[in-house]
């Protein structure tokens, strides 16, 4: 990080924090809050799908067709974050993490994973 002006090495200074971790601190929260509201305000169907995606795939009969595969793949790579928003809004980090073991294990399965 720049700063501009003298570099104090007083240990009262040591202290105080800094302010562009405060300010990034409080836009953070003000995300947060934001995606909490847009999250409770989710359709049923949506928070049932984020919810329970994981237990309907892994019943998809096998082997997957292309289309499956293709939807998965571009889930997986491309909106998982937003998933992993969402859920954490709705129910929390321990239901994002039981899911997202369970995706892990559809992805390993269904995916071509570069070595």
């Amino acid at each position: 990080m720049h700063r501009s002006g003298p570099i104090s090495t007083s240990p009262h200074d040591r202290d105080l924090p800094d302010m562009d971790i405060i300010h990034a601190m409080t836009a953070f929260r003000i995300f947060a809050d934001e995606a909490q509201e847009r999250s409770q305000l989710a359709s049923d169907a949506l928070k049932y799908a984020c919810q329970n995606f994981t237990m309907h795939l892994s019943q998809a009969p096998k082997p997957w067709d292309g289309t499956l595969q293709h939807t998965f793949k571009s889930f997986w790579n491309d909106h998982l974050v937003s998933w992993l928003e969402r859920q954490w809004c709705l129910k929390g980090l321990r239901s994002c993490l039981v899911i997202l073991s369970e995706g892990q294990k559809l992805a390993k399965e269904h995916l071509q994973v570069p070595a």
